[in-house]
């Protein structure tokens, strides 16, 4: 299960680094946590055989990439997506399961609502707010209650 999580560890990087509108880096995290689920054997075992070396040799992982898995592999965390969760300030994981909602809708419902978890979603939609901003409707309110 090490793989899966830390395919979405670097999922969760890339829709956080994509709301930033940061260029070409979350394509990359993407790519590399594709690998990562896609791999015969544990990345614990790859980085044991081989240390930084054999991460490196995992397809579109780099030399970042590589420090972060190794971060997670002795911690048991990735700094970088902590510190990227709070200068969003948006609880991604819990607004992703909202079907329709990308990175730039969020950004959007933060920007203008200050929308930052479920809790404050289900408000902003009740009082009939997110109808009103671009992109929206009250079809895509309705969906979000």
């Amino acid at each position: 299960m090490p793989n899966e999580a830390l395919a979405k560890i670097f999922f969760e990087i890339a829709e956080l680094l994509e709301m930033k509108n940061v260029p070409w880096k979350p394509a990359a995290y993407r790519a590399a946590a594709l690998s990562i689920q896609n791999l015969p054997e544990p990345i614990e075992t790859i980085y044991a055989r081989g240390g930084d070396k054999a991460l490196k040799e995992i397809s579109k992982v780099g030399e970042a990439i590589s420090k972060k898995i190794i971060e997670y592999i002795e911690t048991g965390k990735v700094t970088s997506l902590e510190s990227l969760r709070k200068r969003t300030g948006i609880d991604i994981v819990s607004l992703k399961k909202v079907s329709s909602l990308g990175p730039k809708r969020l950004m959007l419902l933060k920007k203008e609502l200050g929308v930052k978890d479920l809790k404050t979603l289900k408000k902003a939609a009740r009082q009939h707010k997110i109808a009103l901003l671009p992109g929206f409707g009250k079809r895509s309110e309705a969906q979000i209650l």
